[in-house]
């Protein structure tokens, strides 16, 4: 068995256990709270916030202090490492719309900080329309990492996942894809970034696998 078929079936077996679970999740069930460390001020200290995702954390943020404005990500950042990259049918995942992952995304990356999630826990980050943003976390106890590694994960998925053979991944394509953090990342090993479809009225806590490809949105584009 290659490498590559490895990852998959390894993948695919968790895949399994992890869509078994969904079903635990109940859409009554309060959902687990991600934790943001970050500034909200040009000057210290930080504060702590408590959310449910991005757009729940810029309620917030903007509560606080109604002045602050989006950064921008600068265009020359860049991933140089990552662990296993799966791709379209690969991933299992269903497809998401590609500048709805664009939106997601500059959100995520727009507030500096450092976000937390539970042991075991799957959390999406952010979702628009059809479209959501996850970060799962296999370990057994809790992880950090920055704002900007999620982003670049994210970012790194949707460069590099279901672009046409042009190399192209035009305006509204569908896409998904999962990358993980590199197993010696200092503080997010074994927890992994995905892409794709996404409901904003389901629970937080939903897994991306539980939503199957190539779902409502189709396969990728040739």
């Amino acid at each position: 068995m290659t490498f590559r078929a490895s990852i998959i079936s390894l993948f695919a077996a968790a895949a399994s256990l992890q869509t078994a679970s969904a079903a635990a999740v109940s859409p009554r069930e309060a959902p687990s709270l991600l934790r943001w460390d970050g500034p909200v001020w040009p000057f210290p200290p930080n504060v702590t916030i408590y959310i449910t995702d991005v757009d729940d954390l810029w309620n917030k943020v903007l509560h606080i202090n109604p002045e602050w404005t989006l950064e921008v990500a600068d265009p020359e950042e860049t991933l140089h490492d990552y662990g296993f990259r799966l791709c379209g049918s690969d991933s299992g995942i269903a497809t998401g719309n590609s500048d709805d992952v664009t939106r997601i995304l500059t959100k995520l990356r727009a507030l500096k900080g450092v976000w937390t999630i539970e042991a075991g826990r799957c959390h999406r980050l952010g979702c628009s329309k059809n479209t959501g943003v996850y970060w799962c976390n296999d370990n057994a106890w809790n992880i950090r990492t920055s704002a900007k590694a999620l982003y670049l994960h994210g970012s790194h998925i949707r460069d590099s996942c279901c672009h046409r053979s042009d190399g192209s991944l035009y305006s509204g394509d569908p896409m998904s894809g999962v990358e993980a953090f590199p197993d010696n990342h200092p503080e997010a090993a074994h927890s992994r970034v995905s892409v794709g479809y996404g409901s904003c009225s389901d629970h937080p806590n939903v897994l991306p696998l539980a939503y199957a490809f190539p779902g409502e949105l189709g396969v990728c584009r040739d």
